[in-house]
């Protein structure tokens, strides 16, 4: 008897192997994410490139606005439901999929009625009634854009990174094509390039949530999953407003040609920060089954943003600026020193991004209310301050105040909540 319990492995050794980051496996899961984003990226250049030709300045600066309000209605979708979500099916529970669907249709209708507000607003007392017309339209397409995106969720969960990419790409490479072909074919007509960034997401969303809901069949009790998710939409929805306000008071302040000159800056950053996000997804579903946050875990999350940062700030100032001029030409000059001020911002954010990502693996809505608030009170405070005052280098200002924040109270959140002295699970070497 003794013999035969000796020869099987220890309970806290097969759970220390469960818990291991798999360095290898999660490296194939992000080159499937950074892929993905390469393509989204390399999409939206290429329409970029199309449409800074094909529009005038001020009106790229009013789709710049369009996609931001787009952005900033999507807190109406319950955002926080996107992770409980994500670590239900990376625990193999997925029977909360229906119920997050369903909350995320309702609220997406608040979405539309925000759309048809914008569209009164910019009617009557903006003067653009082409942005107005445009608003309208994504009243109609808002739910299908926005408001089925769980199936997503699952599939990072189930670590089906490969899906993930060939879905993701097809969309982005659809959008592209149409708004590549539109702008064309109607140069300096704002309502195309507006109705396709929403037509072509609310086609794939329909088909795959319905083949997704198909073959997930209603089972368990999630309400502690669905009542996360419903918390933390609030915060989520506040950092919502903290990343869109800037681009909406240059728009509203100042000039359209100004906030299109920010639109394009702020690409580069957005980029980058991406990638660093996505890199931060693919370890999520790992993060879900660790038993607790361990110095050498931080470590290593610090050595890695730290190498990230050096990288971005050496493509910052070398590769940046003739790139920018290459895509955008000099009629957009100005948007290379403004995105290079906010290329350092990223690069001080990144010691935030991936242990932030660490908390929400745990449904801890504690850690993330306190964090999600105190990020975005600093950023939007600095913007109604700074923007103001200093125009697109306020809002750069605002934006490294904000990322120097996070960082300090993700660190503080971590240890104050998460941090173990003892490493309770193996770490890779």
């Amino acid at each position: 008897m003794a013999s035969s319990d000796a020869s099987k492995p220890p309970a806290t050794g097969r759970l220390s192997r469960l818990l291991q980051l798999r360095p290898m496996r999660i490296l194939r899961g992000a080159s499937w994410i950074v892929a993905l984003r390469g393509v989204r990226q390399l999409t939206m250049l290429v329409t970029y490139y199309v449409m800074v030709r094909a529009l005038e300045v001020d009106i790229f600066g009013a789709y710049g606005v369009f996609v931001a309000l787009i952005a900033l209605f999507a807190m109406t979708t319950f955002p926080g439901l996107n992770n409980a979500t994500t670590q239900c099916a990376a625990r193999g529970e997925m029977g909360m999929y229906r119920e997050a669907v369903r909350w995320s249709l309702l609220g997406s209708l608040g979405g539309s009625v925000f759309c048809l507000g914008a569209a009164g607003y910019f009617h009557a007392f903006g003067g653009q009634p082409a942005l107005a017309l445009a608003f309208v339209g994504a009243a109609i397409l808002f739910p299908l854009s926005h408001g089925m995106l769980q199936w997503r969720n699952v599939l990072m969960g189930q670590e089906k990174f490969a899906s993930f990419f060939v879905f993701g790409a097809a969309t982005a490479i659809l959008n592209m094509g149409l708004i590549v072909i539109g702008v064309s074919v109607f140069p300096d007509e704002l309502l195309v390039p507006a109705m396709v960034v929403l037509a072509g997401p609310a086609i794939f969303n329909v088909a795959m949530t319905l083949a997704t809901t198909r073959r997930i069949e209603r089972s368990g009790d999630h309400r502690e999953a669905i009542r996360y998710g419903l918390r933390t939409s609030g915060y989520l929805a506040l950092n919502n407003v903290a990343n869109q306000l800037d681009k909406i008071l240059i728009f509203t302040i100042f000039t359209p040609e100004l906030a299109a000159i920010y639109v394009v800056a702020e690409r580069a950053s957005e980029l980058v920060k991406a990638v660093v996000q996505d890199l931060g997804a693919t370890l999520v579903p790992r993060f879900a089954r660790m038993v607790s946050y361990s110095g050498n875990l931080d470590r290593k999350l610090k050595l890695a943003a730290a190498g990230i940062s050096c990288l971005v700030l050496l493509v910052a100032f070398t590769v940046l600026p003739p790139a920018m001029l290459l895509l955008f030409s000099e009629k957009y000059a100005d948007s290379i020193v403004i995105a290079q001020g906010l290329m350092v911002s990223v690069a001080i954010g990144n010691f935030a991004t991936l242990r932030y990502r660490y908390m929400t693996s745990k449904l801890d809505s504690a850690s993330v209310r306190d964090v999600t608030i105190v990020m975005s009170v600093v950023r939007i405070v600095s913007s109604l301050i700074l923007v103001p005052m200093f125009g697109l280098w306020g809002a750069v200002a605002a934006a490294v105040v904000y990322r120097l924040s996070s960082a300090a109270v993700t660190s503080y959140a971590l240890r104050k909540r998460h941090f173990r002295k003892e490493e309770t699970q193996a770490e890779p070497s």
